[in-house]
């Protein structure tokens, strides 16, 4: 059995609200259980966005893969299977590289080159889950993340170059929209980009997509998107 994650932390905007039922009603076509985890559950020491890590707590071993979806993420009438893709989610690559904001938010916990998967969506399974939680450091994390706006990335790196638990994998494996060998010829691929398909933003999203990610300042465009979509049927 799988299950897809969504979190959210105070009152819902219509956005929000809208999106969950989008996403929730995708988890029942597919045939697998939606959660909308609410609140602080890992500690709000921690800021909201490393709450999206509760993917790693026991509680879902239950589960074959858990996907945890941004909460600005909609799911469309078009039903594709994402637990059909082995890919953990779309890695990071100006990260990887040291370039984004993501390396400064925990410069202890940082390790360039090494794996950064971008937050929005990230699908685990498992076994995966139980070798990376074997490495978390929940003191550490408090101290060392400086900034908690991408406090999910930061410590999920560190537990993947930890766990090594990606060793010998190729990005192709990992990663719905990367090829190449190491961060310093990563690149996007031409083919297979399975992103377009389930994380990608509206403007880059193929027109059969079933999950899109509607970040930053696109949130204003979502009610609308939702609401000619799916009309009154939500």
């Amino acid at each position: 059995m799988n299950i897809i994650l969504q979190h959210w932390n105070g009152n819902m905007p219509e956005w929000a609200i809208l999106a969950e039922k989008t996403v929730r009603l995708y988890a029942k076509k597919i045939g697998v259980d939606y959660e909308l985890v609410k609140g602080m559950p890992i500690g709000a020491e921690h800021g909201p966005n490393s709450q999206k890590l509760i993917y790693l707590d026991p509680k879902y071993d239950q589960y074959d893969q858990v996907l945890m979806l941004d909460m600005d993420t909609i799911a469309t009438k078009i039903h594709s299977n994402v637990f059909d893709r082995p890919e953990i989610g779309v890695l990071h690559d100006r990260a990887m590289k040291g370039t984004s904001r993501t390396p400064s938010a925990a410069p202890l916990l940082y390790k360039k080159g090494a794996h950064v998967f971008f937050g929005n969506f990230i699908k685990l399974t498992c076994d995966q889950r139980i070798e990376l939680r074997k490495h978390v450091n929940w003191k550490l994390f408090a101290s060392a993340v400086v900034d908690h706006y991408s406090g999910d990335e930061i410590i999920l790196h560190y537990l993947l170059h930890k766990s090594n638990i990606l060793k010998g994998k190729k990005f192709t494996d990992i990663c719905m929209r990367c090829d190449g060998t190491s961060a310093q010829d990563i690149y996007f691929r031409s083919f297979d980009r399975w992103d377009k398909k389930f994380a990608n933003q509206p403007e880059d999203s193929d027109s059969d997509a079933s999950i899109i990610h509607f970040c930053r300042s696109r949130k204003a465009f979502l009610p609308g998107v939702v609401k000619k979509m799916f009309g009154n049927t939500l």
